[in-house]
């Protein structure tokens, strides 16, 4: 079942719900889940690039695992493809960075 992301979701129930892992696994991955660049964060510094499938202009942040760039779009394709449910992970960096701007 997706996420549904409303100004009422409470964000560090969202965190519970991922894998919290090191910088240095996440670097071990195969791609970082983007968000489209058109979406508007609280986040001044994010970096863009495009989607290594679709080629969509994403965003993420700096700190993210230097990694394949994929927009949500085509991570959902690759997971209904694989018929898989994925784990989904951030790393300790971002969900520190997360919780201190949401705090």
């Amino acid at each position: 079942m997706p996420i549904r992301m409303t100004s009422m979701t409470n964000p560090n129930k969202l965190l519970d719900m991922v894998k919290v892992i090191s910088d240095e696994e996440a670097a071990k991955g195969d791609f970082i889940i983007c968000l489209p660049a058109h979406i508007p964060t609280r986040f001044t510094d994010n970096v863009f690039d495009n989607c290594f499938i679709c080629n969509q202009k994403v965003q993420f942040r700096p700190d993210a695992p230097k990694l394949k760039p994929v927009c949500i779009n085509c991570c959902s394709t690759l997971v209904e493809e694989q018929n898989s449910r994925p784990t989904f992970m951030v790393t300790e960096t971002t969900a520190k960075t997360v919780k201190k701007e949401l705090s």
